[in-house]
């Protein structure tokens, strides 16, 4: 069997970072041009206004930077083979996971977020963010379903 890869949707990426960027000006807006606690938000105390504020545009901020990290990134989502497959859904975490040590393959809802969860044979679940992948999360996992039964048949037909 051939490697495959799910790519990143480039334009599902775009609107993650347009989504980000108008946060981040926007409350850098409302933070530069209500100095003094009144304006927009009057009646709300200076300390609250000022560290919602902040805290909004740093929290933005950072999450625009991941954005144009993730859509400079040549990286795909996932890279699957006969072997196991890279998680590359996170900024941080690059993991190559061994077929031997997958117990199951599953969609699951999560808080009202959708993932495919990978059961380990240890306990540990993965859950692996499609949202930016061009790719559904159904085909997707029947793609990992069949890389594993096909290791698993390979595997017992070794014995």
């Amino acid at each position: 069997m051939k490697k495959t890869f799910v790519e990143r949707s480039i334009i599902k990426q775009l609107l993650f970072a347009l989504g980000t960027l108008l946060f981040t000006v926007g409350l850098l807006y409302l933070t530069l041009t209500d100095l003094q606690g009144g304006g927009v938000w009057r009646g709300v105390p200076v300390e609250y206004f000022w560290s919602l504020n902040i805290f909004g545009t740093i929290f933005f901020g950072v999450c625009l930077v991941s954005c144009i990290f993730r859509l400079v990134s040549t990286q795909n989502v996932l890279v699957i083979s006969e072997k196991g497959f890279v998680n590359n859904s996170t900024m941080f975490i690059s993991k190559f996971v061994s077929w031997a040590d997958v117990e199951r393959v599953y969609i699951a809802t999560i808080q009202r977020n959708k993932y495919l969860v990978v059961s380990t044979n240890s306990g540990k679940e993965i859950n692996i963010s499609l949202d930016t992948a061009k790719m559904s999360y159904e085909k997707v996992q029947s793609i990992m379903q069949k890389y594993l039964n096909f290791y698993r048949l390979t595997r017992s037909s070794n014995m």
